[in-house]
């Protein structure tokens, strides 16, 4: 099941549930807030709020594709929006609100007025609510097409896995994820490294990240590839040399300072 699919049947099933409102109690698995629920439904955790969950979408893989105050946006299944002030203030606690479309018209999400979970009609509350400002956020592949492909299957982390896809911006994969097998939620294409495919791993419809292709045990991709340092070089000159950038050498390599390589390095490219 895709992420679209598997956040709005987690949504739909904290509503069957009969889950209600709170923003004191907001960590489940009785009551939820706007974000909570969200965040739950994107196997994100509940701990994040309006503004502290967007860099964790971006990580995802969403996308800012609508951000104005009384404008038109072409709502699809799965849109993750956000409403905050018109003035441009935060949005966090009662000024701002969560949700995600279920279709063009339509939203689910954790609400005050109904005390829990339910499906409204997206431009009743918009107006009812003062027309708040709207930033949408849709869910993309490489392509920049809006992704709604169904994977299957499970792939096992190499051992010698170092970095998620720099695409989720995720950092360094833990220690605890090498070794493991996980599930397969969605997949897009890329190229990057030897990588022509990324894969949004997790367990339980709950995601881990973005894992590359070339880090999946038993890759037959191209060979490793090396570059060894010499007197004089720069990891900018090298990138250039190699046709390559300058921040996916320090991403593939796990260089936490780019400007410090020594002579005799060996770097992945």
């Amino acid at each position: 099941m895709s992420l679209i699919e598997t956040s709005i049947a987690k949504m739909n099933e904290l509503k069957a549930k009969g889950v209600t409102y709170s923003m004191t109690s907001r960590n489940g698995p009785n009551s939820y807030d706007c974000s909570s629920s969200v965040g739950y439904a994107l196997g994100l955790g509940t701990g994040y709020n309006t503004e502290s969950i967007i860099p964790k979408l971006t990580a995802l893989g969403y996308e800012l594709i609508f951000d104005k105050v009384d404008g038109v946006f072409d709502a699809k299944r799965g849109d993750v929006v956000i409403w905050s002030p018109r003035n441009g203030g935060s949005s966090l606690g009662a000024f701002g609100h969560i949700m995600i479309m279920t279709d063009g018209s339509n939203m689910i999400h954790c609400n005050y007025g109904y005390n829990g979970v339910t499906i409204n009609n997206y431009d009743y509350l918009w107006a009812v609510n003062g027309k708040p400002r709207e930033r949408v956020f849709r869910f993309k592949t490489s392509s920049g097409t809006t992704s709604s492909t169904t994977s299957t299957g499970t792939v096992k982390v190499a051992k010698t896995a170092t970095n998620w896809s720099p695409s989720s911006k995720s950092g360094k994969i833990p220690s605890f994820v090498l070794g493991q097998i996980y599930s397969v939620l969605q997949t897009r294409a890329i190229t990057y490294s030897r990588s022509t495919k990324e894969y949004l791993v997790g367990k339980n419809g709950i995601a881990t990240g973005w894992l590359l292709e070339q880090d999946i045990e038993g890759f037959a991709g191209t060979a490793i590839k090396q570059y060894t340092v010499v007197k004089g070089d720069t990891l900018a000159a090298i990138a250039k040399k190699l046709g390559t950038t300058w921040q996916n050498l320090a991403q593939l390599n796990s260089l936490t300072n780019p400007n410090i390589i020594s002579i005799g390095q060996k770097l992945r490219y």
